[in-house]
């Protein structure tokens, strides 16, 4: 059993990265800046792409909307320089997903090859770094303590006890509407315990690609 866990402390504290320690001083986007670009031609009234989150369907209302990005929880240079082959190995892997469109929902599996070539496996790994490193500015900028092994797992080359899986979808919130112009994040959740009555600290979130659904 899941439950919701999206409430969180008092923002506006001075925080420190949550990869490296140093005082954190940069946005990490929600989704990148070039699936951004893809969701809308005009950025008119009428053309304006939707953001799904834990408040349910949102317009987005420019590129540079703060809606797009998450609170200050990384330094700059963990945010470009040490992360940026995450962050090209996804640009790819969603360039390939909005280029496959619907038809991903009659495909059994992913060929990483068709993604990324022969040299898949290092972009693989990249990919779920990214996806890690989304997990932890989702939990950095809701309060919430992050798992101590995270950050040891954008420098590592195992990812335990974290996984990423991978789900076809038609539908958002019961509506089948996927694609460029729909971009968005699930909420945070932490598993609960029938048993003890326990919640246990949030890690379950996730991102919508096309017409995937990423869990992390």
């Amino acid at each position: 059993m899941e439950t919701d866990l999206t409430e969180s402390a008092t923002r506006g504290a001075t925080r420190n990265c949550w990869v490296c320690g140093n005082p954190a001083d940069s946005r990490e986007h929600k989704f990148k800046k070039s699936d951004l670009m893809r969701s809308s031609q005009t950025w008119t009234s009428d053309d304006l792409p939707y953001f799904v989150g834990g408040e349910g369907w949102r317009r987005i209302q420019g590129p540079k909307s703060k809606l797009v990005t998450f609170d200050k929880v990384l330094c700059s240079v963990c945010n470009s320089t040490r992360t940026q082959p995450f962050d090209r190995a996804y640009e790819s892997f969603s360039s390939w997903v909005t280029q496959k469109g619907a038809a991903l929902m009659t495909e059994c599996q992913i060929d990483f090859r068709d993604m990324y070539g022969e040299e898949y496996r290092t972009s693989v790994s990249n990919l779920l770094k990214f996806f890690i490193k989304h997990l932890g500015c989702r939990i950095a900028t809701d309060n919430f303590t992050l798992p101590s092994a995270l950050a040891a797992c954008l420098s590592g080359s195992t990812f335990a006890p974290f996984e990423v899986t991978i789900a076809r979808n038609r539908e958002l919130h019961g509506h089948a509407i996927r694609g460029p112009g729909v971009l968005g994040n699930y909420a945070l959740f932490g598993s609960y315990s029938p048993s003890t009555g326990r919640v246990g600290v949030p890690y379950l979130s996730g991102v919508i690609v096309g017409h995937l659904n990423m869990t992390t």
